[in-house]
This record gives C-alpha cells, sequence and structure tokens, in this order.
C-alpha cells in the first residue's frame, strides 16, 4: 500500500505525542481497497476492532457499484470505520473520509488532557 499521505502529530506541552493523524490520498476507485488494506494490517496488529461498520442511508447500500458507494461517502451518507478502544496504547481507528481519503487516527491516554487544555487556550484568545 503506497499512497501519498499527509501526517499530522499532536504534542502535549512537554513533548510527549498526544494524538497522530494520517491522511492516505487515494485515487477514488481504490478508496475501499486501500480502506479494507489498512483495517486488515492493524488487525494483524491489535486484534479485531471493538467495531467496524459499513452503514450507508437510503438510497444508498453497501452492495451498491462503487461508483454509487463512493457518491454516497462524498455526500455524507455513509459511514465506513474501524475503531480499536482501551488498548494499552490509546484508542485508534481507521476511516473513509467525506474527501474520498483514508484516514488512521491515534489518539494516546494524554489526549483527551491534552485536547482540553486546547480548548481552554482557544478560548482564551476570544
Amino acid at each position: 500500500m503506497y499512497y501519498d499521505a499527509r501526517v499530522y502529530a499532536m504534542f502535549t506541552p512537554a513533548g510527549a505525542l498526544a494524538k497522530i493523524q494520517v491522511i492516505l490520498l487515494t485515487p477514488d476507485a481504490e478508496v475501499f481497497d486501500a480502506y479494507r488494506k489498512l483495517v486488515n494490517n492493524l488487525t494483524a496488529k491489535y486484534g479485531p476492532p471493538a467495531e467496524d461498520v459499513a452503514y450507508y442511508k437510503e438510497p444508498y447500500k453497501e452492495d451498491d457499484p462503487q461508483y454509487q458507494r463512493e457518491t454516497a461517502c462524498k455526500t455524507g451518507y455513509c459511514d465506513i470505520a474501524a475503531v480499536w478502544k482501551d488498548l494499552p496504547e490509546g484508542d485508534l481507528w481507521a476511516q473513509i473520509t467525506k474527501a474520498l481519503a483514508v484516514q488512521a487516527n491515534y489518539e494516546g491516554p494524554s489526549w483527551s488532557r491534552e485536547s482540553d487544555r486546547r480548548a481552554a487556550e482557544a478560548t482564551k484568545q476570544f
């Protein structure tokens, strides 16, 4: 699996990694295969996800042709995600975005506290 990617890493003021987000810039025609490969790789490392969903809202359904499933994702008519919760290292999930990219997210144990700190800082700026 080789795709261009964007990687965002968020650290605590002490320099500890709190969250990382990797966005694989997949061609539309490869998004579902790339997502499944990522989920399979994460499953091999962390075990089965706590949740693995592919939910489509009417008029779309999972067995539609690929171009219709792509449209469903782009327009917010589907949610495709796998979630690994309560890992010793933190929480991890993969999803297909509205931009038809594959996104992997990791939130370490310190992220909740760091997120609250960032929200408080943002509030102070206004």
